[in-house]
């Protein structure tokens, strides 16, 4: 949840709006809004539970005494303090001719940090030798077995340092230190000539050179780097990774069994719709990672038009690049682009967009200190974020 909900109790009902994945979330009488319990939760369920047909020390019988088991997993939002922004939300709903979602149900889930996020990000630690600022040699930043070209300007490596740290969403910033779910935001700028930005689980957020030279204004660099953020912060790695696991692993088995009685066109069908599931969800997380981006930068002060024109840029200095059901996870720069438009118009309708900031001379002054180190019109490449 980006922003503190505003709703108020009807009876037994709730009434008012959620505002989540950068949409805003209508809530009615008949809709209904749940706490559905995380892993963590359910395993003290089961703990309880099963202790509660043991002998139970006198403490513990006190704290649940009313403890329901079969229906643990799952209550009825009680009270709005029972909301946190530190929670995911799922929703089922209809959009409305005003741009907002009327949710039919909404489920509400306490973040937690699970072993497996826990390895993903211990993984992902970098190694980072600064640059020779003076001399100018590149430094090195390492992640797992792949490294980059820390480029060799402070001023740079400062500058989207401060503007990564000022897209980050207030609730995260205040989760203390101590907290497992509070993402240790780096950001740092890398010598490429492919215009490219990319997150990890753990927030190390890196930014190509030719990403910023590419670029008209720094509205358009906050969206990139929103975009990103957004990524971490949505666990799109770890969530890619879990999604439809059973289901994958059905679909090999089935491959494998195929090829092995000589049923190769088998192997391949099977292959074809593993990619499909995986490409779909990609690209549906891309979506997500666009309107939370939006909203990131919204926060920030950032005009949200220039999110959609970053794609008419690229077009204009690289091209288009049409998607590919099967292999492609990323849609075409048109079909992005129109995307946004479209949630501009569905959340954004009423901004008054004058008000919003779209450059700065630090931006300009970046683009500058980069301009001797890569000409953006020399190659047309394929551009992913």
């Amino acid at each position: 949840m980006e922003k503190a909900p505003e709703l108020k109790r009807v009876g037994n009902k709730w009434e008012g709006s959620l505002y989540a994945d950068g949409q805003t979330i209508s809530v009615k009488e008949e809709s209904s809004i749940n706490i559905r319990r995380n892993n963590s939760e359910k395993k003290i369920d089961k703990e309880i539970k099963k202790a509660v047909g043991k002998k139970v020390p006198a403490k513990v019988a006190e704290e649940t005494e009313d403890y329901d088991a079969d229906s643990a997993p799952l209550e009825a939002l009680a009270t709005k303090e029972q909301m946190g922004s530190n929670m995911f939300i799922s929703y089922e709903g209809i959009r409305q001719k005003d741009g907002t979602i009327l949710a039919k149900k909404v489920d509400l889930t306490n973040n937690e940090l699970t072993r497996g996020e826990s390895r993903l990000w211990k993984m992902l630690i970098p190694k980072v030798k600064q640059p020779a600022y003076t001399s100018g040699r590149p430094g090195e930043l390492r992640l797992r077995q792949v490294r980059y070209k820390l480029a060799p300007n402070s001023d740079l490596q400062k500058y989207v340092q401060d503007l990564g740290a000022s897209l980050v969403p207030a609730w995260q910033k205040s989760l203390e230190n101590s907290n497992p779910n509070k993402i240790p935001f780096q950001f740092f700028v890398v010598e490429n000539k492919m215009p490219n930005a990319f997150a990890t689980a753990n927030g190390v957020v890196v930014v190509h050179t030719s990403m910023i030279s590419s670029l008209e204004n720094e509205a358009q660099l906050a969206a990139v780097i929103g975009h990103e953020i957004a990524h971490s912060i949505q666990k799109h790695t770890y969530r890619q990774m879990e999604f439809h696991k059973k289901k994958l692993m059905a679909l090999k088995i089935g491959a494998a069994v195929g090829a092995a009685y000589g049923g190769r066109a088998v192997m391949d069908l099977a292959n074809l719709a593993e990619a499909a599931i995986r490409n779909g969800y990609s690209r549906s997380l891309e979506n997500q990672a666009d309107r939370v981006g939006t909203e990131y930068m919204l926060a920030a002060g950032f005009d949200p038009r220039e999110a959609p024109r970053v794609w008419k840029v690229m077009t204009q200095k690289f091209g288009d690049h049409p998607t590919n059901f099967f292999w492609s996870n990323h849609d075409n720069n048109t079909t992005r682009r129109s995307y946004l438009m479209t949630e501009l118009k569905n959340n954004y309708a009423n901004l008054d967009f004058a008000s919003y900031k779209k450059d700065s001379e630090r931006f300009a002054t970046a683009v500058a200190s980069l301009g001797a180190m890569y000409n953006p019109k020399s190659k047309k490449l394929k551009v992913k974020y």
